[in-house]
């Protein structure tokens, strides 16, 4: 239900390092016939147009019939665009030599007949890309400029044509379909440095850097490692803007660095942190008595959760907020009796006080995902119902332990097996897995505001290993 996804990155020796990589969603929405040809939209202004006939079956026999096209069109002005395309912005030219890109733009393109047979267009025959640049890139788009596509095989964009501007998009002839890109190349060298908060002087690791040449467009982009490290290629002889993005997506470190003509260590860099400490506080209870067993607490602001674990009912810890909301919402359970609070809504404050939450006005715990292995059961509280792909997807996630997995399809049904659901992970502790349930059952699915239940079998995990065990999931369908 995606496009391949990868990333290109250079480990630092001894020290681990951190890789994002954003799937891009393949609806085929989109069609045409083969015999007749046709111009199909991706976004905007950035199209592709068929001439009648020229498509192919995988063994290069001429098609003929409907072909549906999944599209996505990724913006180079756009930090997540960095997540999301494949490799990096490095490529091979016509001379073999690796060079640096700047990208003015990048699509992913698959064809495909209405039974899910691959398609692509016929050998010797091209379709007219039309790829619309950015308004902030404009006045620096060079008048022509090659076209890539991306080579999985070596995760490196190889050059394939060229496109002229035309009326603010490039435009030019493309004779297959993956990825493709509009970049300028150049010549690269190796820079590294380490980003440390301003404050404290520690490292800031797993820390979003952008770099883009002042001059042009976006070139790079990279996550520091665990001690705050980060090395990799540039663009040489170009004057360099060096930008770090906070946690709320806000540029929290900006300064102009080379031209460089050769390798260079930039040393340390620091950068001030912008987001915003709030303390919260309260008691976890049942009708005024103070628990003294396991619960946690939810606090939800913004589409975004905190849980909070306590062994004795007590509530006091900060947490990193990126903006302030009017109000809070606050659910707590009870992990040994496994009762829930009400919803209640609170107004918010600074610091935040929540007061005492009473986990035995709510009644017995009603959302939850539970898991057994080897005859120890683990109870994960209110999970998350996310619509996502062709069905949806439940998630637990306390920052600590975390429990996701997608139903492709929805309604009651089996839906067991690699074609059916895919766990994305079940991380707590000693349990580490990531693959598929063996048998999963949804027994009801509600209304939007009522309850999906279901239960599932074994888990073969993607190492080929396979797991028993048992267990059900209650959630609360939010859309």
């Amino acid at each position: 239900g995606y496009f391949e996804g990868s990333r290109r990155f250079f480990p630092l020796d001894g020290s681990k390092s951190r890789v994002k990589v954003e799937l891009l969603e393949k609806n085929f929405s989109q069609s045409f016939e083969s015999n007749t040809g046709g111009i199909i939209t991706i976004a905007n202004e950035t199209t592709v147009e068929f001439d009648a006939n020229t498509i192919q079956k995988e063994d290069g026999q001429t098609y003929t019939g409907e072909v549906q096209i999944a599209a996505k069109w990724m913006d180079p002005t756009a930090t997540s665009t960095f997540d999301q395309m494949p490799g990096n912005l490095q490529g091979v030219n016509q001379l073999n030599e690796e060079v640096a890109l700047q990208t003015y733009g990048m699509v992913a393109v698959e064809l495909q007949s209405p039974t899910g047979e691959a398609l692509n267009i016929k050998t010797g025959e091209t379709a007219t890309l039309k790829m619309e640049v950015p308004q902030a890139l404009l006045n620096n788009a060079p008048q022509e400029i090659p076209l890539w596509s991306y080579n999985e095989e070596y995760g490196l964009w190889q050059i394939d044509g060229t496109a002229t501007l035309q009326n603010g998009s490039y435009v030019g002839e493309v004779s297959h379909f993956s990825f493709w890109n509009c970049d300028y190349p150049g010549e690269l060298v190796e820079i590294d440095f380490t980003l440390l908060d301003e404050a404290s002087s520690n490292p800031l690791p797993n820390t979003a850097v952008l770099i883009s040449v002042i001059s042009g467009a976006s070139s790079g982009a990279g996550y520091t490692n665990e001690d705050g490290s980060l090395n990799g290629l540039v663009p040489a002889n170009e004057a360099l803007l060096l930008e770090v993005i906070g946690l709320c997506g806000e540029v929290i470190y900006s300064d102009e660095i080379g031209p460089f003509d050769a390798d260079a260590s930039l040393g340390n860099i620091a950068a001030t942190l912008n987001e915003n400490t709030l303390t919260i506080t309260g008691t976890v209870g049942c009708d005024g008595v103070q628990l003294t067993g396991d619960a946690v607490v939810l606090i939800s602001f913004d589409g975004y959760t905190v849980h909070h674990y306590t062994t004795d009912g007590t509530i006091d810890f900060s947490t990193t907020i990126c903006s302030y909301p009017e109000e809070v919402i606050v659910t707590a359970v009870d992990l040994s009796n496994l009762n829930q609070s009400e919803v209640s809504t609170t107004a918010f404050s600074e610091p935040l006080n929540i007061g005492a939450i009473n986990t035995c006005n709510g009644g017995t715990l009603s959302d939850l995902i539970s898991m057994t292995i080897d005859g120890e059961t683990r109870i994960y509280p209110l999970p998350v119902h996310l619509n996502s792909f062709s069905g949806y997807f439940v998630e637990y996630n306390s920052g600590q332990s975390y429990v996701g997995f997608g139903v492709y399809g929805d309604g009651v049904g089996s839906f067991g097996g690699p074609n059916g659901n895919q766990i994305e992970a079940i991380s707590d502790g000693d349990w580490t897995f990531a693959g598929y349930f063996e048998t999963l059952e949804v027994e009801t699915y509600g209304e939007v505001g009522e309850k999906i239940t279901g239960s599932f079998e074994n888990i073969n995990d993607f190492d080929g290993t396979t797991t028993e065990m048992t267990g059900f999931f209650i959630i609360t369908r939010l859309q």
